[in-house]
């Protein structure tokens, strides 16, 4: 009985775990998406600027896109809450190990001039903007 018992909870606390393992190994994947939609959504910006048609559905999906990265690379610094890949809002702790800390700092420290930048460029006045 005790022995059931043990095992019961060894089970559920791991089990608990790979869920946050997952969770994070799915929202780090979707940083991943979410940068080469910035890039995508710019260059559609752009291409559609130059062509003097109208880009605000793009910029819009820029603007999306910049701010859920963004919030989600300080929620992984952090800790705190994002929304999930599902859609739900989550609380993401703090990364705690050695390593993924250093990742996370030369993450933050290339991503941090970059929005920015990137605001400065969309922000560029058209009628269709």
């Amino acid at each position: 009985m005790i022995l059931d018992l043990s095992l019961l909870v060894m089970n559920y606390i791991i089990s608990d775990q790979l869920d946050v393992t997952s969770e994070n190994i799915n929202i780090a994947g979707r940083q991943r998406m979410l940068s080469q939609k910035i890039l995508k959504d710019l260059m559609l910006i752009d291409f559609k600027f130059n062509r003097d048609e109208s880009y605000r559905e793009h910029k819009k999906a820029f603007l999306n896109a910049t701010s859920l990265f963004d919030q989600t690379l300080m929620a992984f610094i952090d800790g705190g809450q994002v929304i999930s890949v599902s859609g739900q809002m989550i609380v993401v702790d703090k990364q705690s190990d050695m390593e993924m800390q250093l990742l996370l700092e030369t993450a933050i420290d290339l991503w941090k001039p970059i929005p920015h930048k990137l605001m400065f460029v969309v922000a560029s006045v058209s009628p269709y903007s």
